[in-house]
């Protein structure tokens, strides 16, 4: 199993998950105009990144690039699934991923953001990476329950989707369970859909 990366964090050495704007990234006061001041925060994190250059998460870089060759040639799409306990459990690390890898997408599964160690992460930024979509109802407690008693905001993940100019299938993944109604669930699934499309 891959470990984990944020790279804000390890790389960069910043309390925050995600830094809000680019002046928190370089560490400096908002608005600042000191161009030296400015110059020398880039550099200085432009070296902090630099001395993890040919660690592990480059060989996955490399190996994901080769892949998104090999599928582009045959019209393929290559979609990274956000999954707890990979790589992808964090949304900073898909994303830097996405960036690293030209035409690389995610296939994104947010009960995985909301089940785990990231517990309710938001990860509206890997929406402008996502190619494809797979939906269960979720808690922090629990990867699957039925519809309706889950923290899957369905509407907001859909507006989301919308802003982002997502126009690809949702897909339903409802594991059997014992003792639910399997086709109820996703009749259930089906209907709370249509009405936010």
């Amino acid at each position: 199993m891959a470990t984990t990366l944020n790279v804000y964090r390890q790389w960069l050495e910043l309390r925050h998950e995600r830094p809000k704007t680019h002046y928190h990234l370089l560490g400096l006061s908002m608005f600042t105009s000191d161009l030296v001041a400015i110059k020398k925060a880039a550099n200085q994190a432009r070296a902090k990144v630099e001395k993890h250059r040919g660690k592990e998460h480059d060989a996955e870089v490399e190996r994901l690039r080769q892949l998104v060759a090999i599928a582009s040639v045959e019209g393929v799409l290559v979609g990274l699934h956000t999954e707890a306990g990979r790589m992808t459990e964090d949304p900073s690390t898909t994303v830097v991923l996405c960036d690293n890898v030209k035409g690389l997408g995610v296939t994104l599964d947010p009960s995985h953001y909301i089940y785990g160690p990231q517990g309710r992460a938001n990860y509206e930024q890997v929406m402008k990476h996502t190619h494809h979509v797979r939906l269960r109802d979720t808690t922090k407690d629990q990867l699957q329950v039925r519809v309706g008693q889950g923290e899957v905001e369905y509407g907001k993940l859909v507006a989301q989707l919308g802003k982002y100019r997502y126009n690809h299938a949702l897909c339903v993944d409802i594991h059997p369970t014992p003792d639910v109604d399997q086709l109820a669930e996703l009749r259930k699934m089906r209907l709370l859909l249509e009405s936010l499309l």
